[in-house]
């Protein structure tokens, strides 16, 4: 099994989500898979152009080439993606956000959103208490 796991925290691997997230990768790697780690914080990855071209001229290719190429090549062979990062005010990190909106538009990923409090925001998974 090949998991892609997308650490977001700008701490990286000294943070606390590296303190939740290594129990669980060395888990996976003790069951037989094959695990590839990405730090966002190491990446060059642009912004969404909000461009379309992606969407229209040439499905499923950005016209940016940067590091997200990687990203894109490794989400569509992983049998099983982890994204890790800390919450800032109700949302991922800045480097997570640019790597879902990238993945969004160019690849047509809908990595599950739901309407909450009048807001698109990403589908809570796990949490540590019940929404207010």
């Amino acid at each position: 099994m090949k998991v892609f796991v997308i650490n977001a925290s700008p701490k990286m691997a000294r943070g606390n989500t590296a303190v939740i997230l290594n129990p669980f990768i060395e888990g996976m790697i003790s069951a037989g898979a094959d695990v590839d780690i990405c730090y966002a914080q190491k990446m060059n990855i642009r912004p969404c152009l909000g461009c379309q071209h992606c969407v229209i001229k040439t499905p499923g290719q950005c016209v940016q080439k940067d590091d997200m190429d990687d990203v894109f090549l490794k989400y569509a062979f992983a049998d099983a993606i982890v994204w890790a990062t800390p919450l800032y005010v109700d949302g991922p990190t800045a480097q997570m956000k640019v790597i879902i909106d990238r993945l969004v538009r160019a690849a047509g990923i809908n990595p599950g959103y739901e309407i909450r409090d009048g807001h698109q925001r990403l589908k809570r998974v796990i949490t540590g208490a019940p929404p207010k």
